[in-house]
């Protein structure tokens, strides 16, 4: 069970100026640490799955002697449902834009999201007796709760169109997208088996 995940790319713009005299600025990067702190305020029911943290921040774009004009971070939200991602998504812009408003800036706002998963029964009936039949009792493990997010949801999400999603063991080691990652290639044999039999019994 994925969790719905957005991500925030936000652009600030503030006021250039010469370090000796910061007034007649706006400090892009101050801007940036206020929108960051606003973010990190953001509360929703503590009896939901969420979590909300900042990813990248950058401003480089400025000389170290003058007041920067331009930020740029990006922030990673996820929650159990589409709902809730929309209300974090929601609070997000609303208390950055007032954080940095406070002090003369602007921002800018570019959000994408990956829908939470909406699974069909009938196709996580067929997905289970898959792979008990093609691989054994032994190698099916019940639904496993999970705070990653995927595109694959935009099937169901979007189209309508009825899901399942199968999750390999393959070791992965330390974790996903970190480059020093390996899994076991074995595995991608018994993915292969499994996704023949799938087409075998859609299909015959």
């Amino acid at each position: 069970m994925h969790k719905g995940q957005g991500t925030l790319h936000v652009t600030i713009t503030g006021k250039n100026s010469h370090g000796s005299v910061p007034e007649q600025g706006i400090n892009a990067v101050e801007a940036g640490v206020l929108a960051v702190n606003a973010f990190n305020c953001i509360r929703v029911s503590p009896d939901k799955t969420w979590s909300a943290k900042v990813t990248q921040f950058s401003a480089d774009k400025s000389s170290d002697n003058t007041i920067p004009d331009y930020a740029r971070l990006a922030f990673d939200i996820r929650s159990e449902n589409n709902e809730l991602l929309a209300e974090l998504c929601q609070k997000a812009e609303k208390t950055m834009t007032m954080a940095v408003q406070s002090i003369g800036g602007s921002l800018k706002i570019e959000t994408n999201m990956n829908p939470a998963p909406s699974y069909s029964e009938e196709m996580i009936a067929f997905a289970t007796s898959l792979i008990k039949e093609e691989l054994g009792e032994e190698a099916f493990c019940p639904v496993v709760q999970s705070a990653g997010s995927e595109d694959f949801h935009f099937y169901s999400y979007r189209k309508g169109i009825k899901t399942a999603y199968l999750d390999f063991g393959a070791r992965v080691d330390p974790d996903v997208h970190i480059y020093e990652n390996t899994f076991d290639h074995g595995m991608m044999d018994v993915a292969l088996k499994l996704f023949c039999g799938a087409v075998r019994r859609k299909l015959c």
